[in-house]
């Protein structure tokens, strides 16, 4: 009995111990295979990674672009900013007036915007800010959010010479960098890359300005200031103040200090920006206007289209009054729009325009009024591209009236002129009658 049941126990263990081995074998094989399978799933992986290098090196700006763009939204946070400011000033801020309208300026080669602005009083501050404030308890502070991109596969350079314009205005006021921590300035972050920005780079952050309190009053009885914007360029030479080649132009962003100065600046975007607009020199009525015009002659080497014209009535602020002493009857401003294809070897000076209105059937004229023109030194067409132009004329309100306003109205416009007042279309003019 006892040889039966030892045998018995020594078939049963010898029977455990196949059956042991043989799920140890299975356990290993599908553990060889699962193995396989991750390695032949990694070489996937890692084709596709390789595949994907290019297209990863050529996101990567795009990523980073994505990445400042979630960077510049977050920064916009003008209750961290003014905590900032009443730190460093040991000041009180209070809200006068805040917007996070986006304003943009874009070139071929870059983008700047203005991501948004708050006005704000500053009382009680620190009296090492009483020089700056003309005061020892009150003051204003503009605090901008701006952004600078490069859109080229290269370097650019970008000094921020920014300032504060508006009409009547007795000073400029630049960014102030004691208002604001450094490391939330857009000044000093371009400063501390020596004022360059790689390839596709894009900086954001704060320009802080201190005003007087008595310019808010001043720019809110105008109507608005301009926030002025400096071009870029390919590389800045510090001993000569300039960029070694320039790119784009000079541009104005607009600041209003009020829910009714940002009503205003919006009702006068209707009108065409004469420097009457674009300087903020008084109010604009529409009388007459007509648009989508599209006749075009050519000059010279050139075309010169007739898009549109504006009859406004026009009042002068009390800066711009004595401009206008001899208009005791009113004024009436023509501003009339042009499109000007630029077919010469060289560019046209926008700011050397000449043009004659011709009225009351042939028996009177006046001339093109220069200080009413948008245009400054710098502003041209390009050879080989096409913008608007505009030229101004002031009338007196009661002649337009009681005389010309229902009689016709002949413009001649030319010649052309080059950078350098050089004849572009050798005398040469071109004469639209202004239809009804």
């Amino acid at each position: 009995m006892k040889k039966r049941l030892i045998t018995f126990l020594f078939i049963v263990l010898l029977i455990s111990l196949f059956v042991a081995c043989s799920k140890d074998d299975n356990n290993n094989e599908n553990n060889n295979n699962n193995e396989n399978n991750n390695n032949n799933n990694n070489v996937v992986e890692n084709n596709n990674n390789d595949d994907n290098d290019n297209n990863d090196n050529n996101g990567n700006n795009n990523n980073d672009n994505e990445e400042n763009e979630t960077v510049n939204a977050s920064e916009l946070d003008f209750n961290e900013i003014l905590d900032d400011l009443e730190e460093q000033t040991d000041g009180i801020a209070s809200v006068y007036y805040e917007t996070d309208e986006v304003q943009v300026h874009e070139e071929e080669e870059y983008e700047i915007s203005l991501n948004g602005y708050v006005v704000v009083e500053l009382e009680d501050f620190h009296q090492n800010f009483a020089i700056p404030f003309d005061s020892e308890d009150e003051g204003a502070v503009l605090l901008a959010h701006v952004t600078i991109k490069n859109k080229l596969d290269e370097e650019i350079a970008y000094v921020p010479t920014f300032s504060l314009t508006y009409n009547g205005a007795d000073r400029y006021p630049g960014p102030q960098k004691d208002l604001i921590s450094e490391e939330s300035q857009l000044i000093e972050m371009l400063r501390d890359n020596d004022h360059v920005l790689e390839a596709k780079e894009t900086v954001s952050g704060y320009v802080a300005m201190n005003l007087r309190t008595y310019q808010i009053d001043e720019i809110d009885s105008v109507g608005k200031a301009s926030f002025e914007v400096p071009p870029a360029g390919d590389e800045y030479d510090a001993d000569e103040y300039s960029y070694v080649n320039e790119y784009g132009s000079k541009t104005e962003f607009t600041i209003v200090v009020s829910e009714e100065g940002s009503e205003r600046e919006k009702e006068s975007a209707k009108f065409y920006p004469d420097a009457t607009v674009t300087d903020n020199m008084g109010n604009k009525t529409m009388v007459k206007e007509k648009e989508d015009i599209g006749e075009t002659k050519e000059l010279g080497n050139s075309k010169v289209t007739l898009e549109g014209y504006q009859f406004t009535e026009f009042e002068p602020n009390e800066n711009e009054a004595p401009r206008f002493e001899d208009f005791d009857e009113g004024i009436i401003i023509l501003t009339v729009k042009l499109l000007i294809e630029n077919g010469e070897d060289e560019a046209i000076d926008l700011s050397s325009q000449s043009s004659k209105l011709t009225l009351n059937d042939g028996k009177q004229y006046t001339l093109h009024e220069l200080f009413l023109s948008p245009y400054g030194y710098g502003d041209i067409i390009e050879k080989g591209e096409e913008d608007e132009a505009y030229v101004v004329f002031v009338l007196d309100k009661e002649q337009y009236d009681k005389i010309w306003k229902d009689k016709p109205f002949e413009l001649e416009y030319g010649p052309l002129k080059g950078e350098e007042t050089i004849d572009l279309s050798k005398g040469k003019t071109v004469e639209f009658d202004l239809p009804e």
